[in-house]
Parts: C-alpha cells; sequence; structure tokens
C-alpha cells in the first residue's frame, strides 16, 4: 500500500479505523432512516474520499476503486426500493470487507516498517552475478552502511525470478540460482519473511518481502524491483538503496531518485 508521505503508516491504520467506524455507523442509520443512498453517498464523499487522498498516493488503485463505487450509486437508474437497497447492501458490504481487509494489510506493513537498520533492496542480479550474499562485506558496500544496522531485503519477485532460472538452458545459471535459493533457504528455514541474521554479521538481516493482496505490479520486472524499492522507501521513511550488478538499473534508478550501489560481478577481479 503506497503512501503520500513517508513512514505514516500508523496514521493510515487509525485513518482506516475511522473510515470503517463511519462506514458501519451510516448503515445502521441508514437501516433506521431508511435513506441507504444518502447515507453511503454522504460517507464517500464527506469522509472516505478526503481521507484517502490525504493518505494513499494517487496512484493507489483504492482511489479508483471508491470512485468507481460512488458513481455506481450515484448514476444508478430509477430502480425499484427493493433493487436499490439491495444495491447499497452489496456496495456497504463490499467496503466493509476492503477497509477490513486494508486495516490487516496496514499492520503488516506498519510491522516491517518497525523493523531496525538501514534498508537495503537486492536486485535479482546480486544473487545471480555477484558473490555469496552472505560472504559481502556490506558495511564496506558503501560509505552511508559503514555503520549502524543494515536490512537486507529481498522482493518477492526475485525468488520467483531465481525458480525460473532453475530450469535455464544454461547450467552455470541453473547452479548459480540453485546456490542462491539454497542460501536463502537456509538461513530462512519456514519463515522467509521474517529477518534472519547473515552467519557471522548479527548486524546484518536478509527478508523475503511480499507483495500485498492488491498490488499491482509494473510492466517489467526491472521496474517492479525498483518500484519495490521506492515502497520500502515510503513504508519506513528511511533512506533506502537498491543494490544491483546492472548498469542498466542504475540509470533507471538514478531516474526516480532512488540511490544505488552497483555491486562488482563474481567474475571481476
Amino acid at each position: 500500500m503506497r503512501l503520500r508521505n513517508p513512514g505514516t503508516t500508523q496514521a493510515a491504520i487509525d485513518a482506516a479505523g475511522e473510515m470503517l467506524r463511519l462506514l458501519q455507523a451510516a448503515r445502521n442509520e441508514a437501516n433506521v432512516t431508511g435513506d441507504k443512498r444518502d447515507g453511503f453517498l454522504a460517507w464517500c464523499d464527506n469522509y472516505a474520499r478526503p481521507q484517502m487522498r490525504s493518505l494513499f498516493a494517487p496512484t493507489e488503485e483504492l482511489l479508483a476503486e471508491l470512485d468507481v463505487s460512488h458513481d455506481r450509486v450515484m448514476l444508478a437508474p430509477q430502480l425499484s426500493v427493493r433493487h436499490l437497497n439491495s444495491l447499497l447492501n452489496r456496495e456497504f458490504t463490499a467496503w466493509d470487507d476492503r477497509l477490513t481487509q486494508l486495516i490487516i494489510e496496514l499492520k503488516q506493513q506498519h510491522r516491517i516498517t518497525a523493523r531496525p537498520g538501514r534498508p537495503v533492496v537486492l536486485d535479482t542480479s546480486v544473487l545471480m552475478e555477484g558473490g555469496p550474499f552472505a560472504e559481502v562485506s556490506w558495511h564496506d558496500a558503501d560509505p552511508s552502511l559503514a555503520a549502524g544496522q543494515i536490512r537486507l531485503i529481498v522482493p518477492i519477485l526475485v525468488v520467483e525470478e531465481l525458480d525460473d532460472l532453475l530450469h535455464d538452458r544454461r547450467g552455470d545459471r541453473k547452479q548459480k540460482a540453485r546456490q542462491a535459493t539454497r542460501e536463502l533457504r537456509d538461513l530462512h528455514h519456514t519463515q522467509p519473511t521474517e529477518p534472519a541474521a547473515l552467519p557471522g554479521q548479527p548486524d546484518i538481516t536478509i527478508e523475503v518481502l511480499l507483495d500485498g493482496d492488491w498490488h499491482q505490479r509494473r510492466p517489467s520486472n526491472d521496474a517492479e524491483i525498483i518500484d519495490q524499492a521506492l515502497s520500502v522507501r515510503e513504508m519506513t521513511g528511511k533512506p533506502t538503496l537498491l543494490a544491483t550488478c546492472d548498469t542498466r538499473q542504475l540509470y533507471r534508478a538514478g531516474a526516480v531518485g532512488l540511490p544505488t550501489i552497483l555491486m562488482p560481478r563474481a567474475d571481476e577481479t
């Protein structure tokens, strides 16, 4: 879930909870007065829409969903009372479910943001073309990482790319993907989304970042990984780095203001 302002996850949780409370209050009042249509539209116009616009990035599908729902009720043709009430009951129920799920997702996101350490998002190339990630001297990889804890974050898309490479025709690429996957699995066991300390480096952890339930991926994998790094920066409110071995990613990240670390390839001297 993309926030308009970095580090405001708790504010979003509180606002979503209030939106849900007001929705349920509007539904209860409408059941008494019988005017469900005005109750739902008032909730959209007076609270949900301004709150969502102030909290979430304009690209979030949540805003478009609310507009569609609002227009579906506002522009509904002349219906019988029974059919209109059926439509409104569906809208009330859909938004009750949607906001409940939103709060769950935001709480999961908040738990992730509270973890300590400077975030460093790993591109697939680091795992495929660099040396073993657990043996990298991450504190020396960039001056900003010289001191303090480091959080290595692997988007789930990177894990999926490794899985695809397990079937690559080139034996060396297949072997490298198998090695990287095994290293991640050995560290995380059955909890890949929980931080695991690197061997001999307790102040450096690695974790896998899953997509949100409503996340829409970018059309290219390179763009999606950059987008995930930007999302981590927005969630945590902390300066975030993208680690990559690909020069093309260096330029793409630079175009959107994302700092990078150009990691050496294993075959480079």
